[in-house]
């Protein structure tokens, strides 16, 4: 569950701001050599590659010097304000890090592994606090097999493009919720499974297999619920829609058009083969059915792929629909993901008492919409929010 926070609050989570980012610190060791801007030198004038933004303040080198570079096993304290921001340790050639080093600044952000002319190259583990991603690095960038883990989020086994997961993969979600297949933008996107981690009074679990567009199963597929039965047909934004197959643990069975999830022609509904004329049951399938499809769990991306806050706003207030009610207090927390200033995919947790919990589902499907109509952004930024229910 996301931490608390005050009531109505929106916050977009930033880049770290003391110190220096993981991206400068990559930038750091990635200096061309021809470039002076590039270049600094040591009280005792030993030269070594660094990042111009740090030019102002010190560099402390313990080790060999050469021809007036930095040579061979030692260690680069980068300072400013006389405070150290990056320390590196491990090999050094003609004033670059080459060979295997390691990485870090105060914050708990580093890189251990191989190190080539300034950038990382070859096998190393990329840290930022308690996440960490793992492979094969080629001049700065992860491309290839990757292992991936935030905590709290995600563990990602698969692979990588410009060191984020992007390709073929597994994802074990925090929830232990389990997907498999492709992944883009940190979303399931193309023919994929997912198992939900949920199961029901007898030990079932609601699985998809099909195909997927920003997270949300869409265009064909197959939905098998955690207590029997099974729709399949065609998706749209997570829910049936257009022609599809609908069977039920109580052999009811459904043959025809959807819309937003929902069955709309009676006459189709049979059990047993015959077709059921009483209406009640029909309109007790259309009520159980939103609930039954859940929601896919949703990869947090690391800090250095968020942008800045202002360039999102909210169009409207963010306020609960006035229909929901509660027996006690409830939280509701949403994170929204925003890519290229569109909102693909909203994940959403809650503090709520056992006695809410058959109206759970309801409230996060109008929390989601919410979210969903009422963000416009710039980039990728990834939102939270806290909606407080009262009792009512």
């Amino acid at each position: 569950m996301m931490p608390h926070r005050r009531p109505s609050e929106t916050m977009i989570r930033t880049l770290s701001k003391p110190g220096i980012s993981l991206l400068l610190m990559i930038t750091a060791l990635s200096a061309a050599a021809q470039n002076v801007e590039h270049w600094t030198a040591d009280s005792q004038g030993c030269k070594l590659v660094a990042h111009r933004a740090i030019a102002a303040g010190s560099t402390t080198w313990t080790g060999a010097c050469p021809n007036g570079l930095a040579e061979g096993p030692g260690r680069v304290n980068l300072s400013v304000g006389g405070q150290v921001r990056v320390l590196y340790e491990g090999n050094l050639r003609s004033g670059q890090p080459s060979g295997p080093g390691r990485l870090s600044d105060p914050s708990g952000t580093g890189y251990e592994g191989e190190v080539l002319n300034g950038r990382f190259h070859g096998p190393g583990v990329l840290r930022s606090g308690v996440a960490s991603l793992r492979g094969n690095f080629v001049d700065g960038v992860l491309d290839g097999p990757c292992v991936q883990i935030q905590p709290g989020s995600h563990r990602y086994d698969g692979e990588c493009r410009s060191s984020r997961p992007e390709g073929v993969g597994r994802v074990q979600y925090a929830n232990g919720d389990v997907y498999s297949g492709p992944i883009r933008f940190w979303l399931p996107h193309g023919e994929g499974h997912y198992l939900w981690a949920e199961r029901s009074v007898s030990g079932g679990q609601s699985a998809f297999n099909g195909t997927f567009v920003d997270g949300k199963p869409s265009g064909h597929g197959i939905y098998q619920f955690a207590g029997g039965g099974a729709y399949e047909g065609t998706f749209d934004n997570g829910l049936p829609s257009g022609i599809g197959q609908l069977r039920t643990a109580n052999e009811f069975s459904y043959d025809g058009p959807f819309e937003a999830g929902l069955p709309i022609k009676p006459e189709l509904l049979k059990r047993n083969g015959t077709p059921v004329a009483d209406r009640r049951f029909f309109e007790a399938l259309r009520a159980r059915i939103p609930a039954a499809f859940q929601s896919v769990a949703f990869m947090t991306p690391p800090r250095p792929y968020q942008k800045a806050g202002q360039v999102c706003s909210a169009m409207q207030p963010l306020a609960m629909p006035a229909n929901t009610r509660m027996t006690a207090m409830a939280r509701f927390f949403a994170t929204a993901l925003v890519i290229d200033g569109r909102v693909v995919h909203v994940d959403i947790n809650s503090d709520t008492a056992p006695e809410d919990r058959p109206n759970r589902k309801a409230v996060m499907t109008s929390i989601r919409a919410t979210m969903l109509d009422t963000y416009r952004c710039e980039g990728t930024v990834v939102i939270e929010h806290e909606f407080q229910v009262a009792p009512g």
